[in-house]
């Protein structure tokens, strides 16, 4: 970020202005993405510390939407670094199917607190975590955003 502010100010056309102030939003975004992970973290830790426990499904839930959100960070660091449109689009398809995940899990973790198949405790748990994905997801598309921007 240093980096960046001090050449911002040096003589520069304005595809490297574009560039140094994308640059700038993509380490924002990364740096939101670490703050989600560490929520996600605090929520494993408040997990194991209240002895919750959640449904083979619930459990199967957050893999597949946790293994999404990192495809979507994933694609979004191979687009900076590569500037290719396929992982641009990649990415917006891995961000939209965590929002799609994120819709579909609320409601069977809704069906699942009314089955009485787990607890309240557990069910805010989870919520939270999936709605963390879901703005990593976010995240990750904003910096493959960036990289549009620039190619066009």
């Amino acid at each position: 970020t240093e980096y960046l502010l001090k050449i911002n100010n040096l003589s520069l056309n304005d595809e490297q202005h574009l560039l140094v102030k994308n640059m700038y939003y993509t380490i924002g975004n990364l740096e939101r993405i670490g703050d989600h992970s560490e929520n996600l973290a605090e929520l494993a830790r408040k997990r194991m510390d209240t002895h919750c426990s959640f449904t083979d499904s619930g459990l199967k839930e957050l893999k597949e939407i946790s293994d999404a959100a990192i495809q979507a960070v994933e694609c979004s660091i191979d687009a900076r670094a590569e500037k290719e449109m396929m992982k641009i689009r990649q990415t917006a398809r891995w961000e939209e199917t965590v929002d799609n995940l994120e819709e579909e899990l609320r409601e069977s973790h809704m069906d699942r607190l009314s089955n009485s198949e787990c607890t309240v405790e557990s069910g805010v748990i989870f919520l939270d975590a999936i709605a963390n994905y879901e703005r990593i997801a976010d995240h990750a598309k904003n910096v493959a955003g960036y990289v549009k921007e620039e190619m066009q």
